[in-house]
């Protein structure tokens, strides 16, 4: 049976996270298109977070992960609350895939 590393599980579960705060943020824009507004610009944090998807650095998923708290903070009193999440799952993941960086 093979055990992976701390190293290999830490950006497994910073991967895991990006890929969650995707899929949250995509969830978020698809309600509101359909349910209230199709000129919103709540597309902005879900295509942000394909980013990191595509550029693993871990500065690349902080600075998405400031954008998505930036959107969170200027659209706070509508939608904006539900951008909390992702940005929280990004800097984490970013935290994540900056030690693991350290480290080799």
């Amino acid at each position: 049976m093979h055990i992976p590393s701390q190293r290999h599980g830490k950006r497994l579960v910073a991967r895991l996270l990006v890929i969650a705060a995707w899929g949250w943020s995509i969830a978020v824009w698809a309600t509101v298109m359909w349910t209230m507004s199709r000129h919103s610009l709540a597309w902005i944090p879900a295509a942000a977070a394909t980013i990191p998807l595509f550029f693993p650095l871990p500065i690349m998923t902080a600075a998405v992960a400031c954008l998505t708290l930036g959107f969170a903070v200027i659209a706070g009193f509508s939608i904006g609350l539900f951008y909390v999440v992702p940005a929280l799952m990004l800097f984490v993941a970013a935290e994540l895939s900056r030690r693991v960086r350290q480290r080799s």
